[in-house]
C-alpha cells in the first residue's frame, strides 16, 4: 500500500532548504577567505616597505621618540621586522610603530 502522507514532499522541501544554506555559507566562506588573503597582502606589503627603511626613518617617523622610551601606541597584533643595519627592531602595531634597541620582545 502507498503512503497518502506528504512527508516525501516535506523531506524534499527541507532538503531543498539545507542545499540553499550549504550554498549561502561556501560563498560566505570564500568571501571571508578573500578577505583574509587580502589582509595577508596588505601586511605582506607592510613588512616589505619597513625592511626598506632606516632606523633613523622610523624614528623620525614616530617623532620624538628614543631608543629608550617605548610605548605600546595600538594594541593589535604586532609584526616584529628587523630594522636595516642594526640590531633595533621595529614593531608595527597597525600602522604605528614603535623602536626597541634591547631586544626582540614578544608582546
Amino acid at each position: 500500500m502507498a503512503c497518502d502522507c506528504k512527508c516525501g514532499q516535506v523531506l524534499q522541501a527541507e532538503l531543498a532548504e539545507l542545499k540553499q544554506r550549504r550554498q549561502e555559507l561556501r560563498e560566505a566562506f570564500k568571501a571571508n577567505k578573500a578577505h583574509m588573503k587580502a589582509a595577508q597582502k596588505r601586511k605582506a606589503k607592510l613588512v616589505k616597505a619597513a625592511r626598506q627603511l632606516s632606523v633613523s626613518d622610523l624614528q623620525n617617523l614616530l617623532g620624538s621618540m628614543t631608543a629608550e622610551r617605548t610605548e605600546r601606541v595600538k594594541t593589535t597584533k604586532a609584526v616584529q621586522v628587523p630594522a636595516v643595519g642594526t640590531s633595533q627592531v621595529a614593531t608595527f602595531y597597525g600602522y604605528y610603530v614603535q623602536t626597541n634597541d634591547i631586544c626582540h620582545r614578544k608582546l
